[in-house]
């Protein structure tokens, strides 16, 4: 088998406001550079496509990029925490040159790679709670007794492990995970609530899939954990978040190693300022939200042999302004 590129993006939140229009064009970036890799696999977008309840505009604005997207590679998507049911169901049944894979419940995805005579074989764990996991509003402990079950049986699907050990993968596929959920120790974004009636992933179940590429959604921060590879969300979502954003791409030679790589997304940083107005002029701070902690303003634009190697100053990004007088 010749090499294989995943395009793995992150969550977006699509959803009528003033983030949409940044949303979509990080998308659109995404879209357009995965559309130049020669021997692209898949998409994979683990969840959180949408922010809540969809609209008629959200879904008319992601059929259109979905259609992009599956007429060069199949797409796999599942359910995030803000996805509502049924709202990504629609997209499995568009008419398009790849197949789209819209997955609600944990399964195994086989997916024929384009052009090539094998295929991936995709291990998919949609948002999971405490209900989801076991049908009632059970402890969280028997909730992760079912969630580890899950892993054991994806394990033994794809011939990863016999709990005695390790055992081939499949003839001529290639193996990965995406998911959407909480890593034991991934560290959430400014802005990021907690959710309560989720079931953390713990070191061990993910180490039931051996070092197989796990890719995640929902910390919206970019971060390794335990093995497991979180995008971060596309965009940047709320004040006073300024960090990087990015999505990935997992590489495959023809031995089935894989390389991941983090490609920029270019969208505005949000900063918020904080400021007392007096008589003598006006005295501010660069914080991570109204009564943050005191972040570092853009630093100065820099050049070297005529190429920007800061990107720095206030060109182009987004600034909300409290002033107290």
């Amino acid at each position: 088998m010749t090499s294989a590129v995943f395009v793995h993006w992150g969550d977006l939140h699509l959803h009528p406001g003033p983030r949409q229009a940044d949303r979509l064009r990080a998308l659109d970036q995404v879209i357009d550079e995965g559309k130049q890799i020669p021997n692209l696999a898949a998409w994979l977008g683990p969840g959180d496509i949408f922010d809540r309840r969809s609209t008629v505009e959200d879904r008319n604005a992601l059929k259109e990029r979905v259609k992009r997207m599956a007429d060069c590679a199949p797409v796999v998507v599942c359910y995030g925490n803000h996805d509502a049911q049924g709202d990504l169901d629609i997209f499995g049944d568009l008419d398009t040159n790849h197949r789209i894979y819209v997955v609600a419940e944990p399964r195994i995805v086989q997916v024929a790679l384009p052009g090539k005579q094998s295929q991936a074989h995709i291990f998919v764990l949609p948002y999971q709670t405490v209900v989801s996991l076991t049908g009632h509003m059970a402890t969280e402990a028997v909730a992760r007794q079912e969630l580890e079950k899950r892993f054991r049986i994806a394990a033994m699907t794809l011939a990863l492990s016999d709990y005695a050990g390790w055992a081939p993968q499949p003839p001529g596929a290639l193996v990965l995970m995406i998911g959407h959920g909480t890593v034991v120790g991934a560290v959430p974004h400014i802005g990021q609530p907690p959710i309560g009636s989720e079931v953390p992933i713990t070191p061990d179940m993910l180490d039931l899939l051996g070092p197989i590429y796990k890719g995640f959604n929902h910390i919206h921060s970019a971060q390794d954990v335990s093995g497991v590879t979180y995008a971060g969300s596309l965009c940047r979502l709320t004040w006073g978040e300024t960090e990087p954003k990015s999505y990935v791409t997992v590489t495959y030679d023809a031995h089935g190693n894989y390389v991941v790589r983090r490609h920029p997304v270019h969208v505005a940083p949000l900063y918020h300022v904080e400021g007392d107005l007096t008589r003598e002029g006006f005295t501010w701070r660069v914080t991570d939200g109204p009564d943050g902690r005191e972040m570092p303003p853009p630093e100065p634009r820099a050049f070297h042999d005529g190429q920007q190697v800061v990107n720095g100053t206030w060109d182009g990004c987004e600034v909300r302004v409290r002033a107290r007088y």
